[in-house]
Protein backbone atom coordinates (compact mmCIF):
# COMPACT_ATOMS: atom_id res chain seq x y z
CA UNK A 1 0.00 0.00 0.00
CA UNK A 2 2.60 2.13 0.61
CA UNK A 3 4.34 2.18 -2.65
CA UNK A 4 0.81 2.78 -4.30
CA UNK A 5 0.32 5.88 -2.34
CA UNK A 6 3.71 7.06 -2.94
CA UNK A 7 2.77 7.42 -7.14
CA UNK A 8 -0.92 8.55 -6.03
CA UNK A 9 0.00 11.67 -4.13
CA UNK A 10 2.58 13.15 -7.47
CA UNK A 11 -0.84 12.18 -9.51
CA UNK A 12 -2.87 14.20 -7.23
CA UNK A 13 -0.82 17.27 -7.16
CA UNK A 14 -0.70 16.87 -11.29
CA UNK A 15 -4.35 16.76 -11.17
CA UNK A 16 -4.78 19.69 -8.94
CA UNK A 17 -2.45 21.67 -10.86
CA UNK A 18 -4.73 20.90 -14.61
CA UNK A 19 -7.49 21.96 -12.73
CA UNK A 20 -6.19 25.52 -11.76
CA UNK A 21 -4.83 25.69 -15.29
CA UNK A 22 -8.70 25.16 -16.76
CA UNK A 23 -10.30 26.93 -13.92
CA UNK A 24 -12.74 29.54 -15.87
CA UNK A 25 -14.88 32.24 -16.50
CA UNK A 26 -16.71 32.62 -12.73
CA UNK A 27 -18.37 29.50 -12.75
CA UNK A 28 -17.69 27.11 -10.01
CA UNK A 29 -18.34 23.90 -7.84
CA UNK A 30 -20.30 24.52 -4.54
CA UNK A 31 -20.39 21.11 -3.55
CA UNK A 32 -19.87 17.27 -4.67
CA UNK A 33 -20.93 13.97 -3.37
CA UNK A 34 -20.27 10.43 -4.31
CA UNK A 35 -21.28 7.46 -3.28
CA UNK A 36 -20.21 4.17 -4.83
CA UNK A 37 -22.11 0.49 -4.32
CA UNK A 38 -20.68 -2.97 -5.27
CA UNK A 39 -22.53 -4.76 -7.51
CA UNK A 40 -20.63 -7.83 -8.35
CA UNK A 41 -17.23 -9.58 -7.52
CA UNK A 42 -15.40 -7.00 -9.54
CA UNK A 43 -18.01 -3.68 -10.24
CA UNK A 44 -19.61 -0.92 -8.34
CA UNK A 45 -22.07 1.66 -9.43
CA UNK A 46 -21.41 5.31 -8.73
CA UNK A 47 -23.39 8.13 -8.00
CA UNK A 48 -21.89 11.62 -7.98
CA UNK A 49 -23.99 15.00 -6.95
CA UNK A 50 -22.58 18.60 -8.15
CA UNK A 51 -24.13 21.45 -7.09
CA UNK A 52 -22.52 24.58 -9.10
CA UNK A 53 -22.89 28.29 -9.31
CA UNK A 54 -22.56 29.32 -13.07
CA UNK A 55 -22.46 32.42 -14.48
CA UNK A 56 -24.57 33.39 -17.70
CA UNK A 57 -21.72 32.77 -20.37
CA UNK A 58 -21.33 29.63 -19.03
CA UNK A 59 -22.50 27.12 -21.96
CA UNK A 60 -20.64 23.62 -20.87
CA UNK A 61 -19.15 22.34 -17.30
CA UNK A 62 -15.81 20.78 -18.36
CA UNK A 63 -15.04 16.91 -16.75
CA UNK A 64 -12.25 14.22 -16.80
CA UNK A 65 -11.24 11.07 -15.07
CA UNK A 66 -8.30 9.16 -14.61
CA UNK A 67 -8.25 5.85 -14.74
CA UNK A 68 -6.07 3.70 -12.33
CA UNK A 69 -4.94 0.24 -11.54
CA UNK A 70 -7.22 -1.24 -15.10
CA UNK A 71 -10.07 0.33 -14.10
CA UNK A 72 -12.90 1.68 -16.66
CA UNK A 73 -15.74 3.60 -16.79
CA UNK A 74 -19.18 2.86 -18.83
CA UNK A 75 -22.97 3.32 -18.66
CA UNK A 76 -22.83 7.15 -17.78
CA UNK A 77 -25.67 8.69 -17.55
CA UNK A 78 -26.45 12.75 -16.46
CA UNK A 79 -29.38 15.10 -15.05
CA UNK A 80 -28.99 18.79 -14.64
CA UNK A 81 -31.56 19.77 -12.54
CA UNK A 82 -33.71 17.12 -12.66
CA UNK A 83 -33.86 16.39 -16.15
CA UNK A 84 -31.35 14.22 -18.90
CA UNK A 85 -28.01 16.24 -19.43
CA UNK A 86 -26.63 16.79 -23.24
CA UNK A 87 -22.94 15.61 -22.69
CA UNK A 88 -19.82 14.15 -24.37
CA UNK A 89 -16.74 12.29 -22.76
CA UNK A 90 -14.07 10.66 -24.63
CA UNK A 91 -11.47 8.16 -23.88
CA UNK A 92 -8.33 10.19 -24.77
CA UNK A 93 -6.17 7.52 -23.62
CA UNK A 94 -6.32 4.23 -22.23
CA UNK A 95 -5.96 6.42 -18.79
CA UNK A 96 -8.04 9.47 -19.63
CA UNK A 97 -11.50 10.14 -20.08
CA UNK A 98 -12.68 14.23 -20.46
CA UNK A 99 -15.95 15.89 -22.17
CA UNK A 100 -18.50 18.50 -20.97
CA UNK A 101 -21.83 18.86 -20.22
CA UNK A 102 -24.07 21.14 -22.24
CA UNK A 103 -25.64 23.55 -20.21
CA UNK A 104 -28.77 24.14 -22.96
CA UNK A 105 -30.85 26.25 -20.83
CA UNK A 106 -30.75 30.16 -20.13
CA UNK A 107 -29.22 31.08 -17.11
CA UNK A 108 -28.91 34.02 -15.46
CA UNK A 109 -26.30 35.40 -13.42
CA UNK A 110 -25.20 33.38 -10.67
CA UNK A 111 -27.24 30.61 -11.55
CA UNK A 112 -27.01 27.28 -9.43
CA UNK A 113 -26.74 24.62 -11.06
CA UNK A 114 -27.10 20.58 -10.07
CA UNK A 115 -25.63 17.48 -11.81
CA UNK A 116 -26.00 14.19 -11.18
CA UNK A 117 -23.63 11.72 -12.93
CA UNK A 118 -23.64 8.14 -13.02
CA UNK A 119 -21.60 5.63 -13.84
CA UNK A 120 -20.48 1.64 -13.96
CA UNK A 121 -16.63 1.44 -12.96
CA UNK A 122 -15.50 -1.90 -14.18
CA UNK A 123 -12.63 -3.60 -12.00
CA UNK A 124 -13.41 -1.84 -9.16
CA UNK A 125 -13.38 -4.46 -6.75
CA UNK A 126 -10.15 -6.85 -6.41
CA UNK A 127 -11.05 -10.01 -3.75
CA UNK A 128 -9.18 -13.19 -3.10
CA UNK A 129 -11.07 -14.24 -0.11
CA UNK A 130 -8.43 -12.57 2.32
CA UNK A 131 -7.93 -9.51 1.04
CA UNK A 132 -9.71 -6.66 -0.85
CA UNK A 133 -8.85 -3.91 -3.24
CA UNK A 134 -11.28 -1.09 -4.13
CA UNK A 135 -10.42 1.31 -6.61
CA UNK A 136 -13.13 4.38 -7.35
CA UNK A 137 -11.87 6.52 -10.30
CA UNK A 138 -13.84 9.72 -9.70
CA UNK A 139 -15.63 11.69 -13.02
CA UNK A 140 -14.33 15.18 -11.38
CA UNK A 141 -14.79 18.75 -12.22
CA UNK A 142 -11.78 20.47 -13.99
CA UNK A 143 -13.43 24.34 -12.47
CA UNK A 144 -12.09 25.23 -9.07
CA UNK A 145 -14.16 25.88 -6.19
CA UNK A 146 -14.61 29.50 -4.63
CA UNK A 147 -12.61 28.54 -1.97
CA UNK A 148 -11.03 25.35 -0.49
CA UNK A 149 -13.42 24.75 2.53
CA UNK A 150 -13.88 21.71 5.13
CA UNK A 151 -16.81 19.38 3.72
CA UNK A 152 -16.44 20.67 -0.08
CA UNK A 153 -16.34 17.10 -1.38
CA UNK A 154 -18.16 13.86 0.33
CA UNK A 155 -17.86 10.70 -0.53
CA UNK A 156 -18.66 6.88 1.00
CA UNK A 157 -17.04 4.47 -0.47
CA UNK A 158 -18.84 0.93 -0.10
CA UNK A 159 -16.52 -2.44 0.44
CA UNK A 160 -16.77 -5.74 1.27
CA UNK A 161 -19.04 -6.88 4.51
CA UNK A 162 -17.33 -7.18 7.80
CA UNK A 163 -13.98 -6.37 6.16
CA UNK A 164 -11.28 -3.99 7.81
CA UNK A 165 -9.45 -1.63 6.27
CA UNK A 166 -5.78 -1.46 6.31
CA UNK A 167 -4.84 1.62 3.82
CA UNK A 168 -6.26 4.00 1.55
CA UNK A 169 -5.99 7.29 -0.01
CA UNK A 170 -6.93 9.85 0.84
CA UNK A 171 -5.38 9.21 3.95
CA UNK A 172 -8.06 10.66 5.78
CA UNK A 173 -11.23 8.38 6.20
CA UNK A 174 -13.45 6.91 8.75
CA UNK A 175 -14.12 3.04 8.07
CA UNK A 176 -16.71 0.43 8.80
CA UNK A 177 -17.40 -2.71 7.95
CA UNK A 178 -21.12 -2.36 7.62
CA UNK A 179 -21.71 1.48 6.22
CA UNK A 180 -18.08 1.77 4.05
CA UNK A 181 -15.33 4.61 3.74
CA UNK A 182 -16.12 7.84 4.24
CA UNK A 183 -15.35 11.38 4.57
CA UNK A 184 -14.78 14.63 3.59
CA UNK A 185 -12.35 16.56 2.02
CA UNK A 186 -11.37 20.60 1.04
CA UNK A 187 -10.88 19.18 -2.50
CA UNK A 188 -12.08 17.08 -5.20
CA UNK A 189 -9.83 14.08 -5.25
CA UNK A 190 -9.43 12.27 -8.83
CA UNK A 191 -9.57 8.57 -7.27
CA UNK A 192 -10.53 7.13 -4.14
CA UNK A 193 -8.81 3.89 -3.08
CA UNK A 194 -9.03 1.57 -0.32
CA UNK A 195 -7.84 -1.76 0.67
CA UNK A 196 -7.70 -4.41 3.71
CA UNK A 197 -8.34 -7.92 4.98
CA UNK A 198 -11.74 -10.02 4.99
CA UNK A 199 -13.15 -10.92 8.06
CA UNK A 200 -15.50 -13.57 8.28
CA UNK A 201 -18.91 -11.92 9.57
CA UNK A 202 -20.40 -13.72 12.31
CA UNK A 203 -23.72 -15.16 12.61
CA UNK A 204 -24.83 -13.59 15.41
CA UNK A 205 -25.10 -9.55 13.94
CA UNK A 206 -26.09 -6.78 15.60
CA UNK A 207 -29.53 -7.01 13.57
CA UNK A 208 -29.81 -10.50 13.71
CA UNK A 209 -28.97 -10.27 18.26
CA UNK A 210 -32.44 -7.82 17.81
CA UNK A 211 -34.27 -9.86 15.47
CA UNK A 212 -34.10 -12.70 17.88
CA UNK A 213 -34.86 -10.75 20.83
CA UNK A 214 -38.16 -9.35 19.41
CA UNK A 215 -39.13 -13.05 18.39
CA UNK A 216 -38.11 -14.99 21.33
CA UNK A 217 -40.29 -11.95 23.32
CA UNK A 218 -43.28 -12.85 20.93
CA UNK A 219 -42.59 -16.30 22.08
CA UNK A 220 -42.08 -15.71 25.52
CA UNK A 221 -45.90 -13.63 25.47
CA UNK A 222 -47.69 -16.17 23.93
CA UNK A 223 -46.85 -18.90 26.10
CA UNK A 224 -47.19 -16.47 29.40
CA UNK A 225 -50.60 -15.92 28.35
CA UNK A 226 -51.49 -19.57 27.37
CA UNK A 227 -50.39 -20.28 30.96
CA UNK A 228 -52.44 -17.43 32.59
CA UNK A 229 -55.62 -18.68 30.50
CA UNK A 230 -55.27 -22.78 31.90
CA UNK A 231 -54.82 -21.66 35.35
CA UNK A 232 -58.23 -19.65 35.10
CA UNK A 233 -60.45 -21.38 37.30
CA UNK A 234 -64.15 -22.81 35.90
CA UNK A 235 -67.08 -23.72 37.52
CA UNK A 236 -66.75 -27.99 38.16
CA UNK A 237 -69.54 -29.72 36.86
CA UNK A 238 -71.76 -31.28 39.77
CA UNK A 239 -71.29 -28.29 41.88
CA UNK A 240 -73.54 -27.70 44.39
CA UNK A 241 -76.16 -24.19 44.55
CA UNK A 242 -76.81 -22.84 47.41
CA UNK A 243 -80.75 -21.48 47.64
Amino acid sequence: MKAKLTVLIPMGFVMGLFMTITAFADSYPAKAELESEIIDDTAALVKMDYSFNVDEETESLPFEAILFFNSGIEDISVTVNGEPGNFSFEEQDENLISGEIILDTELSDSSEVDVQIDYRVTNAVMNDGNNFEVNIPVIASTLLPLEAAPGFFEFNVDIPEGSTVTGGFPSAYTADGSNGVSSDLQVMSSLLSFDGSINEVPFFTFNRIVDFSVVLLLIAAIAAAWMLNRKKPTKLEGEKEWG
